[in-house]
């Protein structure tokens, strides 16, 4: 072993010059002692590359089979709904099966024992027909995919939905649903139950007995119509969106999603800096705020919808009030953990707003 110079700081301060000192290492004495020292290490090199051969392997087989991997790490209750495919004739009707989807991720993501990719990634698929299940699987990392189409033809409705498992590419469940237009929500609630059945999960007392829920065609129609625009977000869709809520609301005044949606509306358009009064913003989203409450208290969404008014608007303290309550309804969207992560940051508490959006991300 060789005599190792090294550099120490003097006792006076790091301020001045280092001094070189030469410590001398002892020999090891005996054969013996050398021989202990020179097999310990040949056991730590090999305990090493063993280790380095099994964190590796895994990533091997990655490579070698990357969508069994990926469906493979993927949940077993873990579902994404693909748009429904619009197959009536004129070929115009792709909003319509954006909402139809939408809608059974609304009721499937009530259970808290199933997760549901949300809507944003799941629907980046739009247009890729030609892609393979067990890669859309293997992308969002889910287990089971739900896909579908509609087919309008009048006042009746033809729904085809089928649950495919992610990893195989086998059919797991398929249906049709012949409906009228007035039954498109119960419709809905059927497909969502299935889904959930075929899971082995349960769903809320809301979604779990279908067949009671109706609505005006037209005024659902115009909900649907609005909120393709409403996600969409190209130039002027927003206040068009405005508009097509307020026509389902004016042919609909009990529908509580149109109200809701108002009020989004309303918050969008203000602050994306519109040409808005905040007298106008406030009355609009107040206004669709107390319906939307009052038709439907026990919305998480909804909740959500009123902290953010009086955050606009308001009272702090309804605003946490309005949160507390939406994180009870659950399970949390990604737009009450945003809210909650902003509630906690403006007040400072980074760790507790970092929670909210990590939780956000992972959905």
């Amino acid at each position: 072993i060789l005599d190792v110079p090294v550099e120490i700081d003097s006792a006076d301060g790091p301020g001045n010059a280092p001094t070189q000192q030469t410590p001398h290492l002892e020999l090891l004495a005996g054969r013996s002692h050398a021989r202990w020292y020179v097999l310990a290490a040949l056991a730590a090199a090999v305990c090493a590359v063993a280790v380095w051969r099994w964190s590796i392997a895994p990533l091997e087989e990655a490579e070698r089979n990357p969508r069994q991997a990926a469906a493979g790490a993927a949940p077993a209750n873990s579902i994404a709904v693909l748009p429904f495919v619009d197959m009536s004739e004129n070929g115009v009707d792709s909003y319509f099966g954006d909402g139809i989807a939408d809608e059974i991720i609304n009721r499937l993501a009530q259970s808290e024992s199933l997760r549901v990719t949300a809507r944003t990634s799941s629907f980046s698929f739009r247009g890729h027909p030609e892609s393979d299940i067990r890669d859309i699987a293997a992308t969002l990392g889910v287990a089971r995919v739900l896909e579908g189409s509609v087919r309008r033809d009048g006042e009746t409705l033809r729904i085809t939905a089928q649950l495919i498992d992610g990893e195989s590419g086998a059919h797991l469940w398929s249906k049709t649903f012949d409906r009228s237009g007035t039954e498109i929500l119960a419709a809905q609630d059927e497909i969502a139950v299935a889904v959930a059945g075929a899971l082995q999960v349960t769903l809320s007392d809301l979604a779990s007995a279908p067949g009671a829920r109706t609505i005006d065609p037209a005024a659902y129609d115009l909900y649907l119509r609005g909120t393709f625009l409403y996600h969409r977000r190209s130039a002027g869709d927003m206040v068009k969106a405005l508009d097509y809520f307020e026509e389902a609301v004016t042919a609909a005044p009990d529908y509580w999603p149109a109200w809701e949606a108002i009020a989004g509306a309303y918050a969008i358009l203000y602050f994306s800096g519109a040409t808005m009064t905040a007298e106008a913003a406030e009355q609009g989203m107040r206004n669709a705020i107390e319906q939307a409450l009052r038709l439907a208290p026990n919305s998480a969404d909804v909740q959500v919808r009123a902290a953010r008014y009086h955050r606009y608007f308001g009272d702090e303290t309804l605003m946490h009030e309005h949160l507390a309550r939406a994180y009870e309804l659950g399970p949390p969207s990604p737009l009450l953990l945003a809210e909650k992560s902003g509630a906690h940051s403006r007040r400072g508490e980074f760790h507790e707003a970092l929670v909210f959006q990590r939780e956000a991300v992972s959905i």
